[in-house]
């Protein structure tokens, strides 16, 4: 299993980048992400760690929060990289309401549905903001959200 630094890193690597790099969707994402990390640790620190034998209650409520503001980021940007951002927060809530119908699932099945994606996020909003960088430097300000 990874180590809380590896998750940590990854985490501060791409808040700022998309601080000081990205625009708005950027911002948000990276935003979303971090705080539903933050608030994972909190629900850790309170309930304990997750074994992974049962659906782990806080995370799937941080989860869920996280998928909304994903998939609103994901419909309003004006860049396609939010829906793989989302599309892989909803692979995340699959894997919880898959645990829910099979408890006898596989622990680490349940842990590399929960984990693999995130990390994954992680990088998307990074490639997603050194593209932001890039687009805005070739063509310059382009509008952050869809207008309709």
């Amino acid at each position: 299993m990874f180590e809380p630094w590896v998750t940590m890193s990854f985490s501060l690597t791409m808040g700022l980048c998309a601080s000081f790099r990205g625009g708005e969707p950027e911002r948000l994402a990276a935003l979303i992400l971090i705080t539903g990390t933050l608030a994972a640790i909190v629900f850790a620190w309170a309930v304990g760690l997750p074994a992974y034998f049962v659906v782990y209650p806080g995370g799937m409520v941080v989860d869920a929060w996280m998928l909304v503001g994903l998939v609103w980021v994901g419909l309003r940007a004006n860049r396609g990289w939010p829906l793989l951002v989302a599309a892989l927060q909803i692979v995340i809530m699959l894997a919880h309401v898959s645990k829910i119908a099979d408890a006898v699932a596989s622990r680490k099945a349940y842990w590399a549905m929960t984990h693999l994606p995130f990390l994954l996020q992680m990088l998307v909003v990074t490639i997603g903001c050194w593209s932001h960088h890039r687009r805005t430097q070739r063509i310059g300000w382009y509008h952050p959200w869809r207008l309709a």
